[in-house]
């Protein structure tokens, strides 16, 4: 199943996904279980997968993924993280 969200920040550059319309797909047993679950006109941090499917893009979203709704405080916090970069690890 395809859905459409606003991406307002995205915080790891190396995915193609970029800020404005994007698809969200979720598989049909995850649906029917109700995993993740999100609600509409709702702010959440989405951790999910990258598409690299053509045809497709945007993100897949399954029993692993992370969606937590958003808190303002963690903007801060994550451009902080986005600045000190990958390490050597």
């Amino acid at each position: 199943m395809r859905f459409t969200a606003d991406v307002r920040n995205i915080y790891k550059r190396e995915y193609k996904i970029r800020r404005g319309e994007v698809n969200i797909w979720v598989a049909d047993e995850d649906l029917r279980c109700k995993c993740p679950k999100v609600r509409l006109h709702r702010v959440y941090l989405l951790l999910g997968k990258d598409i690299n499917v053509p045809g497709k893009s945007g993100l897949i979203l399954d029993r692993r993924s992370v969606v937590v709704p958003w808190k303002d405080a963690w903007d801060r916090r994550l451009r902080k993280l986005q600045k000190q970069g990958n390490g050597q690890c």
